[in-house]
């Protein structure tokens, strides 16, 4: 490869240019609610050939819809037997997100398959009636609640 700048060829150095990205292996949970703090762990792929620890690595969340929408997550951990890092999601609008992850030595690693979901979803409230002087305990079901009273 020739390096030019200011109009002057340099061919005594090296880059090398891979000819495919690591594709990132996937992150749990995909679904979050909006509200709650959680922690997510991605998962890299086998194939990645750079160190696996917290100041590799850069996360960031991108908004589908919102390409100038960008947040950097706050990595927790990095477990290099694993494969995983653990990063802190500090709620987000709902919406569908993608999650970022940048090595420092490998560059951007695929996100095609880092794909999150905010959003917490009331499926179902029992009993549907009740009595008028009160009294009635009421379950509500649904996804993405916290578990803390």
């Amino acid at each position: 490869m020739t390096i030019l700048v200011n109009s002057i060829s340099d061919t005594s150095l090296i880059v090398t240019q891979k000819a495919s990205i690591p594709n990132m292996a996937g992150l749990v949970p995909n679904s979050v609610s909006p509200v709650l703090k959680t922690e997510i762990v991605l998962t890299l792929p086998g194939s990645y050939e750079g160190t696996v620890s917290v100041d590799e690595f850069i996360v960031e969340l991108l908004d589908d819809n919102d390409p100038e929408f960008l947040k950097e997550l706050y990595i927790m951990s990095a477990d290099e037997s694993a494969m995983t890092l653990t990063v802190k999601f500090p709620g987000a609008w709902s919406g569908d997100y993608r999650l970022r992850a940048t090595s420092a030595t490998v560059g951007r690693l695929d996100n095609t398959d880092l794909g999150l979901t905010v959003k917490s979803e009331v499926t179902r409230i029992s009993p549907s009636a009740g009595s008028l002087y009160g009294g009635t305990l009421i379950t509500i079901d649904g996804y993405n609640f916290s578990d803390n009273p």
